[in-house]
């Protein structure tokens, strides 16, 4: 099972070098993204996304992966981002306004961050299509996982 394990976390760190250097394909880029990005909160992911358009890009993927309650939240923080977009981009909240604005919605996600990092190991395991160089490691361990069933 150890190189099971060794193969996944390759994959993982893999997914992590492409999605610095921009090279993640959807749903991957937008699920790593949003997992990233949120470590700082909603406003830092709707801000580093910068406008209307990728927000919504990104909205339209996360909502077919995140579970009702978890998009709920999503759309939640977005109307509240809309509603003070002028006061957010005029730089006259400090950041504890910011983040009390936002407390709620970004507690809620924390509560359930858990289940994104479920959905890309997923998303990382049967649906990407990033691969691992090492096709003779890979091999032994889809001869292991097979043989085990």
């Amino acid at each position: 099972m150890r190189k099971m394990e060794s193969y996944t976390y390759k994959k993982w760190n893999k997914m992590w070098r492409l999605w610095k250097l921009h090279k993640l394909h959807s749903p991957l880029e937008e699920l790593v993204t949003y997992d990233n990005y949120m470590a700082h909160g909603h406003v830092y992911f709707f801000n580093a996304l910068k406008n209307e358009i990728n927000i919504k890009r990104y909205m339209f993927v996360l909502k077919e992966f995140l579970s009702k309650e978890v998009y709920e939240n999503l759309e939640t923080a977005y109307k509240i981002y809309v509603e003070n977009l002028s006061l957010i981009k005029s730089g006259q909240l400090d950041d504890v306004e910011l983040e009390n604005m936002f407390m709620e919605v970004d507690e809620k996600y924390y509560e359930d961050t858990y289940e994104l990092t479920k959905i890309i190991m997923q998303e990382l395991a049967y649906g990407s299509h990033i691969n691992i160089c090492n096709f003779i490691e890979r091999n032994k361990v889809i001869k292991k996982v097979r043989s085990s069933k």
